[in-house]
């Protein structure tokens, strides 16, 4: 299953609680594409993005305390990458939210 919805956390010294609500999909813990794309392109944020090559995905923090997990086209490509040369059979998405960015995901997916 390839999400298309983020879990992220609050990080905290000594605990982790979801994150901050979203402003499109306004529940606490749930970031959407389009949001995720907002805070990295909003400078206040400060926000950092790293690709980590062992899990395949973009993490991005932000705000001091707050962290998020997600893909995009390079990590869709390792993880399709991944599964082509493990001989598994086939890749699903598990939700496809409307956002300015539906097209390019469905555009990433059905190169492969």
């Amino acid at each position: 299953m390839l999400p298309f919805f983020s879990p992220w956390l609050t990080i905290r010294t000594f605990y982790r609680r979801a994150g901050i609500a979203g402003k499109c999909t306004n529940s606490a813990g749930t970031l959407s594409f389009t949001e995720i794309k907002a805070i990295l392109d909003d400078p206040s944020s400060k926000a950092s993005k790293v690709f980590d090559k062992e899990s395949a995905v973009q993490i991005v923090t932000f705000d001091s305390n707050q962290w998020v997990s997600y893909d995009d086209h390079e990590s869709f490509t390792a993880k399709i990458d991944y599964a082509n040369s493990h001989c598994i059979g086939g890749y699903d998405d598990s939700l496809i939210i409307s956002s300015e960015s539906q097209s390019n995901w469905l555009t990433s997916i059905s190169i492969y």
